[in-house]
């Protein structure tokens, strides 16, 4: 399987539900944040200015989405959340996302001789 490029595909960001941002994300950009405070199940989320989520743009991607040029990048890559570094290219979850995004994966030749499910 060719190897994965997160900042060439957004597949996760895009549609991703809450995306936690902790306290210990020291880096990310607090704008790109949005409290839970009064949404139903997260009231015990940020507490004293504690954990928030990554905000999201009409199309319901992450606010650090960009696209650009027929690619998508993020634009904190390197200060994002912690959520998002634990994401694994090429994880089940990664192909998940990469299927609702309508992505597929090329295979290599020596790949063959297993279909690709996408």
């Amino acid at each position: 399987m060719k190897e994965l490029d997160c900042q060439a595909c957004g597949a996760c960001c895009t549609y991703a539900g809450d995306v936690a941002v902790y306290v210990t994300d020291t880096t990310v950009p607090k704008h790109l944040t949005r409290s839970v405070r009064g949404r139903s199940g997260y009231g015990s989320w940020e507490v004293n200015q504690g954990t928030r989520v990554m905000a999201r743009k009409g199309c319901d991607s992450c606010a650090a989405l960009s696209l650009k040029k027929g690619s998508y990048a993020c634009r904190i890559y390197e200060n994002r959340p912690a959520v998002c570094r634990e994401f694994a290219p090429g994880s089940e979850e990664c192909l998940a996302a990469r299927k609702r995004a309508g992505l597929h994966i090329e295979t290599s030749a020596s790949d063959n001789a297993t279909p690709d499910p996408f």
